[in-house]
């Protein structure tokens, strides 16, 4: 029986027995049994995860390239060939997505600032909306299309019948060569314990952003066994799982027959998690998943749609992940203090202990208080 090990990590050495199961977690290489006067310890040579003091260089760096044939559509359509990569390519460039609407101009939104009509485009026909959909890969879900190899999104308008492509949404995904510097030191520290987290924000705020750098943090540097349930917005839309979600976060796939939340209990079940990472909470069912999931012993890091920690608490579908609300009946002397018989007060407590405003980029640690 194996009382004691040895595992090397670079030039530092850690012992771990059986009462202290918690090991980095690591690609072991080889594993050899030594003498017998070391009384049967095993040393075990590992490969270790990267540190946040190693060089840029040595970090996986990942782009977002267009496939030439999205790049000759999209030039088709705005008719100046520099236009698609001064939108892109520009570190820059405060673009967040491009409109195509048939019988209009594009239109680009920017983070900031009103959006901008190319009237020195052509008008969108049917075609350019065809060629530029030929381009695309179906995320198995409703109007949802990714670019082969990249994280940029396209959504579809279709007409009433349901199967003509009106208009379509391409959001645009950035290169981030270093996501760690994403995150705030403090949101760091409270992922390290092993907390659930929830990253909320308005739509455009960065929050799938941030999650995909939680998700490289909690996997690489801390490291926990990371599970993440994938619709193509975190890992990509083809088969290759995308790095941004670093080398050893593995992801879930949801495909066209199956919701998010049986997705969620599925790798729990037969992939034993360590954390659980899912964009976008949308439902109940989401909301009841997560909720079970965190008395399972998984840490839990997900995104939700609120402009702050108070809409989370008044949206029916979400407000139980925060401690929920009821109302309780005060005293009379309580009462004529606040004019009311009852007061509202959290209903249990918040299955997220932490959570980060996207929007404000404020850690909130402790959601209860």
């Amino acid at each position: 029986m194996m009382k004691l090990c040895t595992a090397n990590f670079a030039e530092r050495m850690v012992r771990f027995g059986p009462k202290r199961r918690q090991m980095t977690r690591t690609i072991v290489a080889s594993v050899t049994r030594t003498p017998e006067n070391t009384k049967g310890q095993v040393s075990v040579w590992v490969k270790r995860a990267p540190t946040e003091t190693e060089t840029e260089t040595e970090r996986p760096r990942y782009e977002h390239p267009l496939p030439e044939s999205f790049k000759l559509a999209m030039r088709d359509v705005f008719g100046d060939p520099t236009l698609l990569d001064k939108l892109v390519d520009d570190k820059d460039s405060t673009v967040v997505d491009v409109c195509l609407d048939l019988g209009r101009y594009p239109v680009v939104n920017f983070a900031e600032g009103p959006p901008l009509a190319l009237h020195m485009a052509q008008k969108v026909t049917s075609e350019h909306l065809k060629r530029v959909m030929q381009c695309l890969v179906s995320s198995g879900h409703t109007n949802r299309y990714g670019l082969p190899g990249t994280m940029h999104r396209v959504s579809a308008i279709t007409g009433f019948g349901g199967d003509e492509v009106m208009g379509l949404t391409w959001r645009i995904a950035r290169v981030q060569d270093d996501p760690m510097v994403l995150l705030p030191g403090a949101l760091k520290g409270l992922l390290a314990t092993g907390q659930n987290c929830l990253i909320f924000g308005s739509p455009a705020s960065g929050k799938t952003t941030i999650l995909r750098a939680a998700t490289q943090y909690v996997a690489d540097y801390v490291p926990r066994q990371t599970i993440v349930i994938d619709n193509g917005e975190l890992g990509g839309y083809c088969g290759t799982q995308h790095p941004s979600l670093g080398i050893y976060a593995r992801r879930l796939c949801i495909g066209p027959c199956k919701a998010q939340h049986e997705m969620m209990l599925e790798g729990i079940r037969n992939h034993s998690p360590e954390t659980l990472v899912m964009d976008e909470i949308m439902s109940r069912d989401d909301a009841y998943a997560m909720e079970s999931a965190a008395h399972r012993g998984v840490q839990l890091i997900a995104t939700c749609h609120a402009k702050s920690l108070h809409d989370v608490l008044e949206n029916p579908s979400l407000r139980s992940l925060v401690g929920g609300i009821q109302e309780a009946a005060m005293t009379d002397t309580a009462a004529k203090k606040k004019g009311s018989k009852f007061a509202k007060q959290r209903k249990h407590k918040p299955i997220f202990g932490v959570a980060y405003d996207a929007t404000n980029k404020v850690v909130i640690d402790d959601v209860q208080r």
